[in-house]
């Protein structure tokens, strides 16, 4: 097998700190599940379409804001 590989896999925490590592392999993670990047495709389809909330609609008075429907009802 190659040194640098070898070197690598025994002296990891040398080439990168744990909590970074740990950070690649929750994104790592995150990048699996198939409902969590549908659920960003479709976030990204409504802010082009302008379909947003301003912070005020979403916590102005305190109350937690479901739907635009709501919002303009």
């Amino acid at each position: 097998m190659n040194r640098n590989i070898d070197y690598g896999k025994k002296n990891l925490e040398e080439i990168i700190e744990r909590e970074e590592l740990e950070g690649w392999i929750e994104t790592f993670e995150l990048l699996q599940d198939s409902n969590l990047l549908s659920d960003i495709d479709s976030a990204r389809k409504e802010y082009q379409k302008g379909e947003t909330f301003t912070m005020d609609e979403v916590i102005g008075n305190g109350d937690m804001v479901t739907s635009k429907k709501e919002v303009t009802q």
